[in-house]
């Protein structure tokens, strides 16, 4: 990896589930921690201006301690360099509309696994905190949804954080902000998006690990293919999207109307010996030669990822 790139940087975050997850939290949770630290070290050199999660930021959802593990690291970087995130499949806490999902596949639910508050309380207090930085719009859904401004060299740009299996009210929500703020060059986080499964990549309702398998739950139900007509293909100012869900590496430049859309999928979650490793993303952008530049980095190893998975050049305009 050479030296800053002309631009600013963006750090994507991939599933982290596993750095958290109880039982295991001593011997991984540093994996979240040394990202964490190299991205406040590292923010000048690298001119980073945004921190962006993909979801899955736990493995447990009804598990209060990996919530609270998670938001005690990121807590860092407050005041730092502006963060977003979004809900992926294991961390959306279940409600009546999650229960009445699994009745109609024809299975029991459990009632142990809804309605936890005590665990929705830890990411109310995180919320709380996250809507004090600046250019913050908005939320919904308990903050498994949100939308931010923040400054670059560029000018602004707009984040807009979207739950796994969002559902039509949730994408409407996502539009209005983009065309609210059409003037900002935008990039999407979503959980569930990409997939190297798909010969057309993007994931559909029946692909696995979607939305209407008979082993994830969502209230939600739509998925890539409905993200794509319903959100990306009408906001024009949508220039990049990042995602996660399987563990693998996939890109794809999207083309619509002339436009170029460059969408990146990433999850390390399987890889030995601490399920991910520490990999994160470097998303360097270049508005003046119009691409973006991403490159695959582990704190833990000290190490870049050179292959062509990890370590490419995409065009965005």
């Amino acid at each position: 990896m050479s030296n800053l790139r002309k631009g600013f940087s963006i750090v994507v975050l991939p599933d982290s589930q596993r750095y958290v997850e109880d039982g295991f939290r001593k011997e991984r949770l540093h994996c979240l921690q040394k990202q964490i630290d190299w991205i406040i070290g590292n923010a000048e050199r690298y001119n980073i201006r945004f921190v962006s999660h993909v979801g899955d930021f736990t493995h447990h959802r009804s598990s209060a301690a990996e919530r609270e593990a998670f938001f005690e690291c990121v807590r860092k970087l407050e005041g730092k360099i502006p963060f977003g995130f979004c809900a992926g499949n294991h961390d959306i806490l279940l409600g009546e509309k999650a229960a009445e999902l699994i009745a109609a596949r024809g299975k029991t639910a459990d009632p142990a696994d809804y309605d936890h508050p005590e665990v929705q309380a830890i990411q109310d207090e995180a919320m709380k905190r996250l809507r004090k930085q600046p250019g913050w719009i908005g939320d919904i859904n308990g903050g498994n949804t949100s939308a931010q401004l923040f400054e670059t060299d560029a000018g602004t740009f707009c984040a807009v954080h979207l739950e796994y299996g969002p559902t039509d009210e949730t994408l409407a929500w996502a539009r209005a902000v983009l065309e609210k703020h059409a003037e900002c060059p935008a990039f999407l986080t979503t959980h569930m998006f990409l997939t190297p499964e798909e010969p057309q990549m993007v994931t559909s309702r029946s692909s696995r690990l979607s939305t209407l398998q008979n082993n994830m739950v969502s209230p939600g139900e739509n998925a890539g293919t409905d993200i794509l007509e319903k959100l990306i293909a009408p906001c024009g100012n949508l220039k990049m999207v990042f995602c996660g869900h399987y563990s693998d590496e996939c890109r794809m430049t999207i083309k619509l109307n002339g436009r170029r859309i460059c969408a990146m999928q990433m999850d390390y979650e399987l890889e030995q010996p601490y399920r991910g490793n520490g990999w994160l993303r470097l998303v360097t952008v270049s508005p003046n030669e119009g691409t973006l530049t991403a490159s695959t980095y582990s704190p833990v190893f000290d190490a870049w990822r050179l292959r062509d998975k990890s370590d490419f050049t995409m065009e965005w305009l």
